[in-house]
């Protein structure tokens, strides 16, 4: 659905109380969306030790016509072969911008 779509991820708020809010915005390109498991796999650019798993989320893809945005936590990150990975665990479901 969303696959080799840009995305932006931005912090929106710190889950654990002194954590370290970061306020970049990061690009990257959607690797794959499991719909069941409420999942997306992103390719990021950045290392991916830049992104907490204590913090939430506002992703933004940026679709042919339409833009959608969600919400989550970082569940997984990582390096596989050449590539950063990081796993984006959906709250709420993605809606239209």
């Amino acid at each position: 659905m969303f696959e080799d779509y840009p995305v932006e991820l931005t912090m929106k708020h710190v889950i654990l109380e002194g954590g370290y809010y970061d306020d970049g915005t990061y690009s990257g390109v959607v690797d794959y969306y499991d719909k069941e498991d409420k999942l997306l796999y992103i390719d990021v650019k950045n290392d991916v030790s830049l992104f907490s798993l204590d913090a939430i989320y506002k992703v933004k893809v940026m679709a042919d016509q339409d833009s959608y945005y969600c919400e989550g936590v970082i569940e997984e990150r990582y390096w596989l072969k050449d590539k950063k990975k990081v796993v984006l665990a959906i709250h709420k479901g993605f809606n239209k911008m």
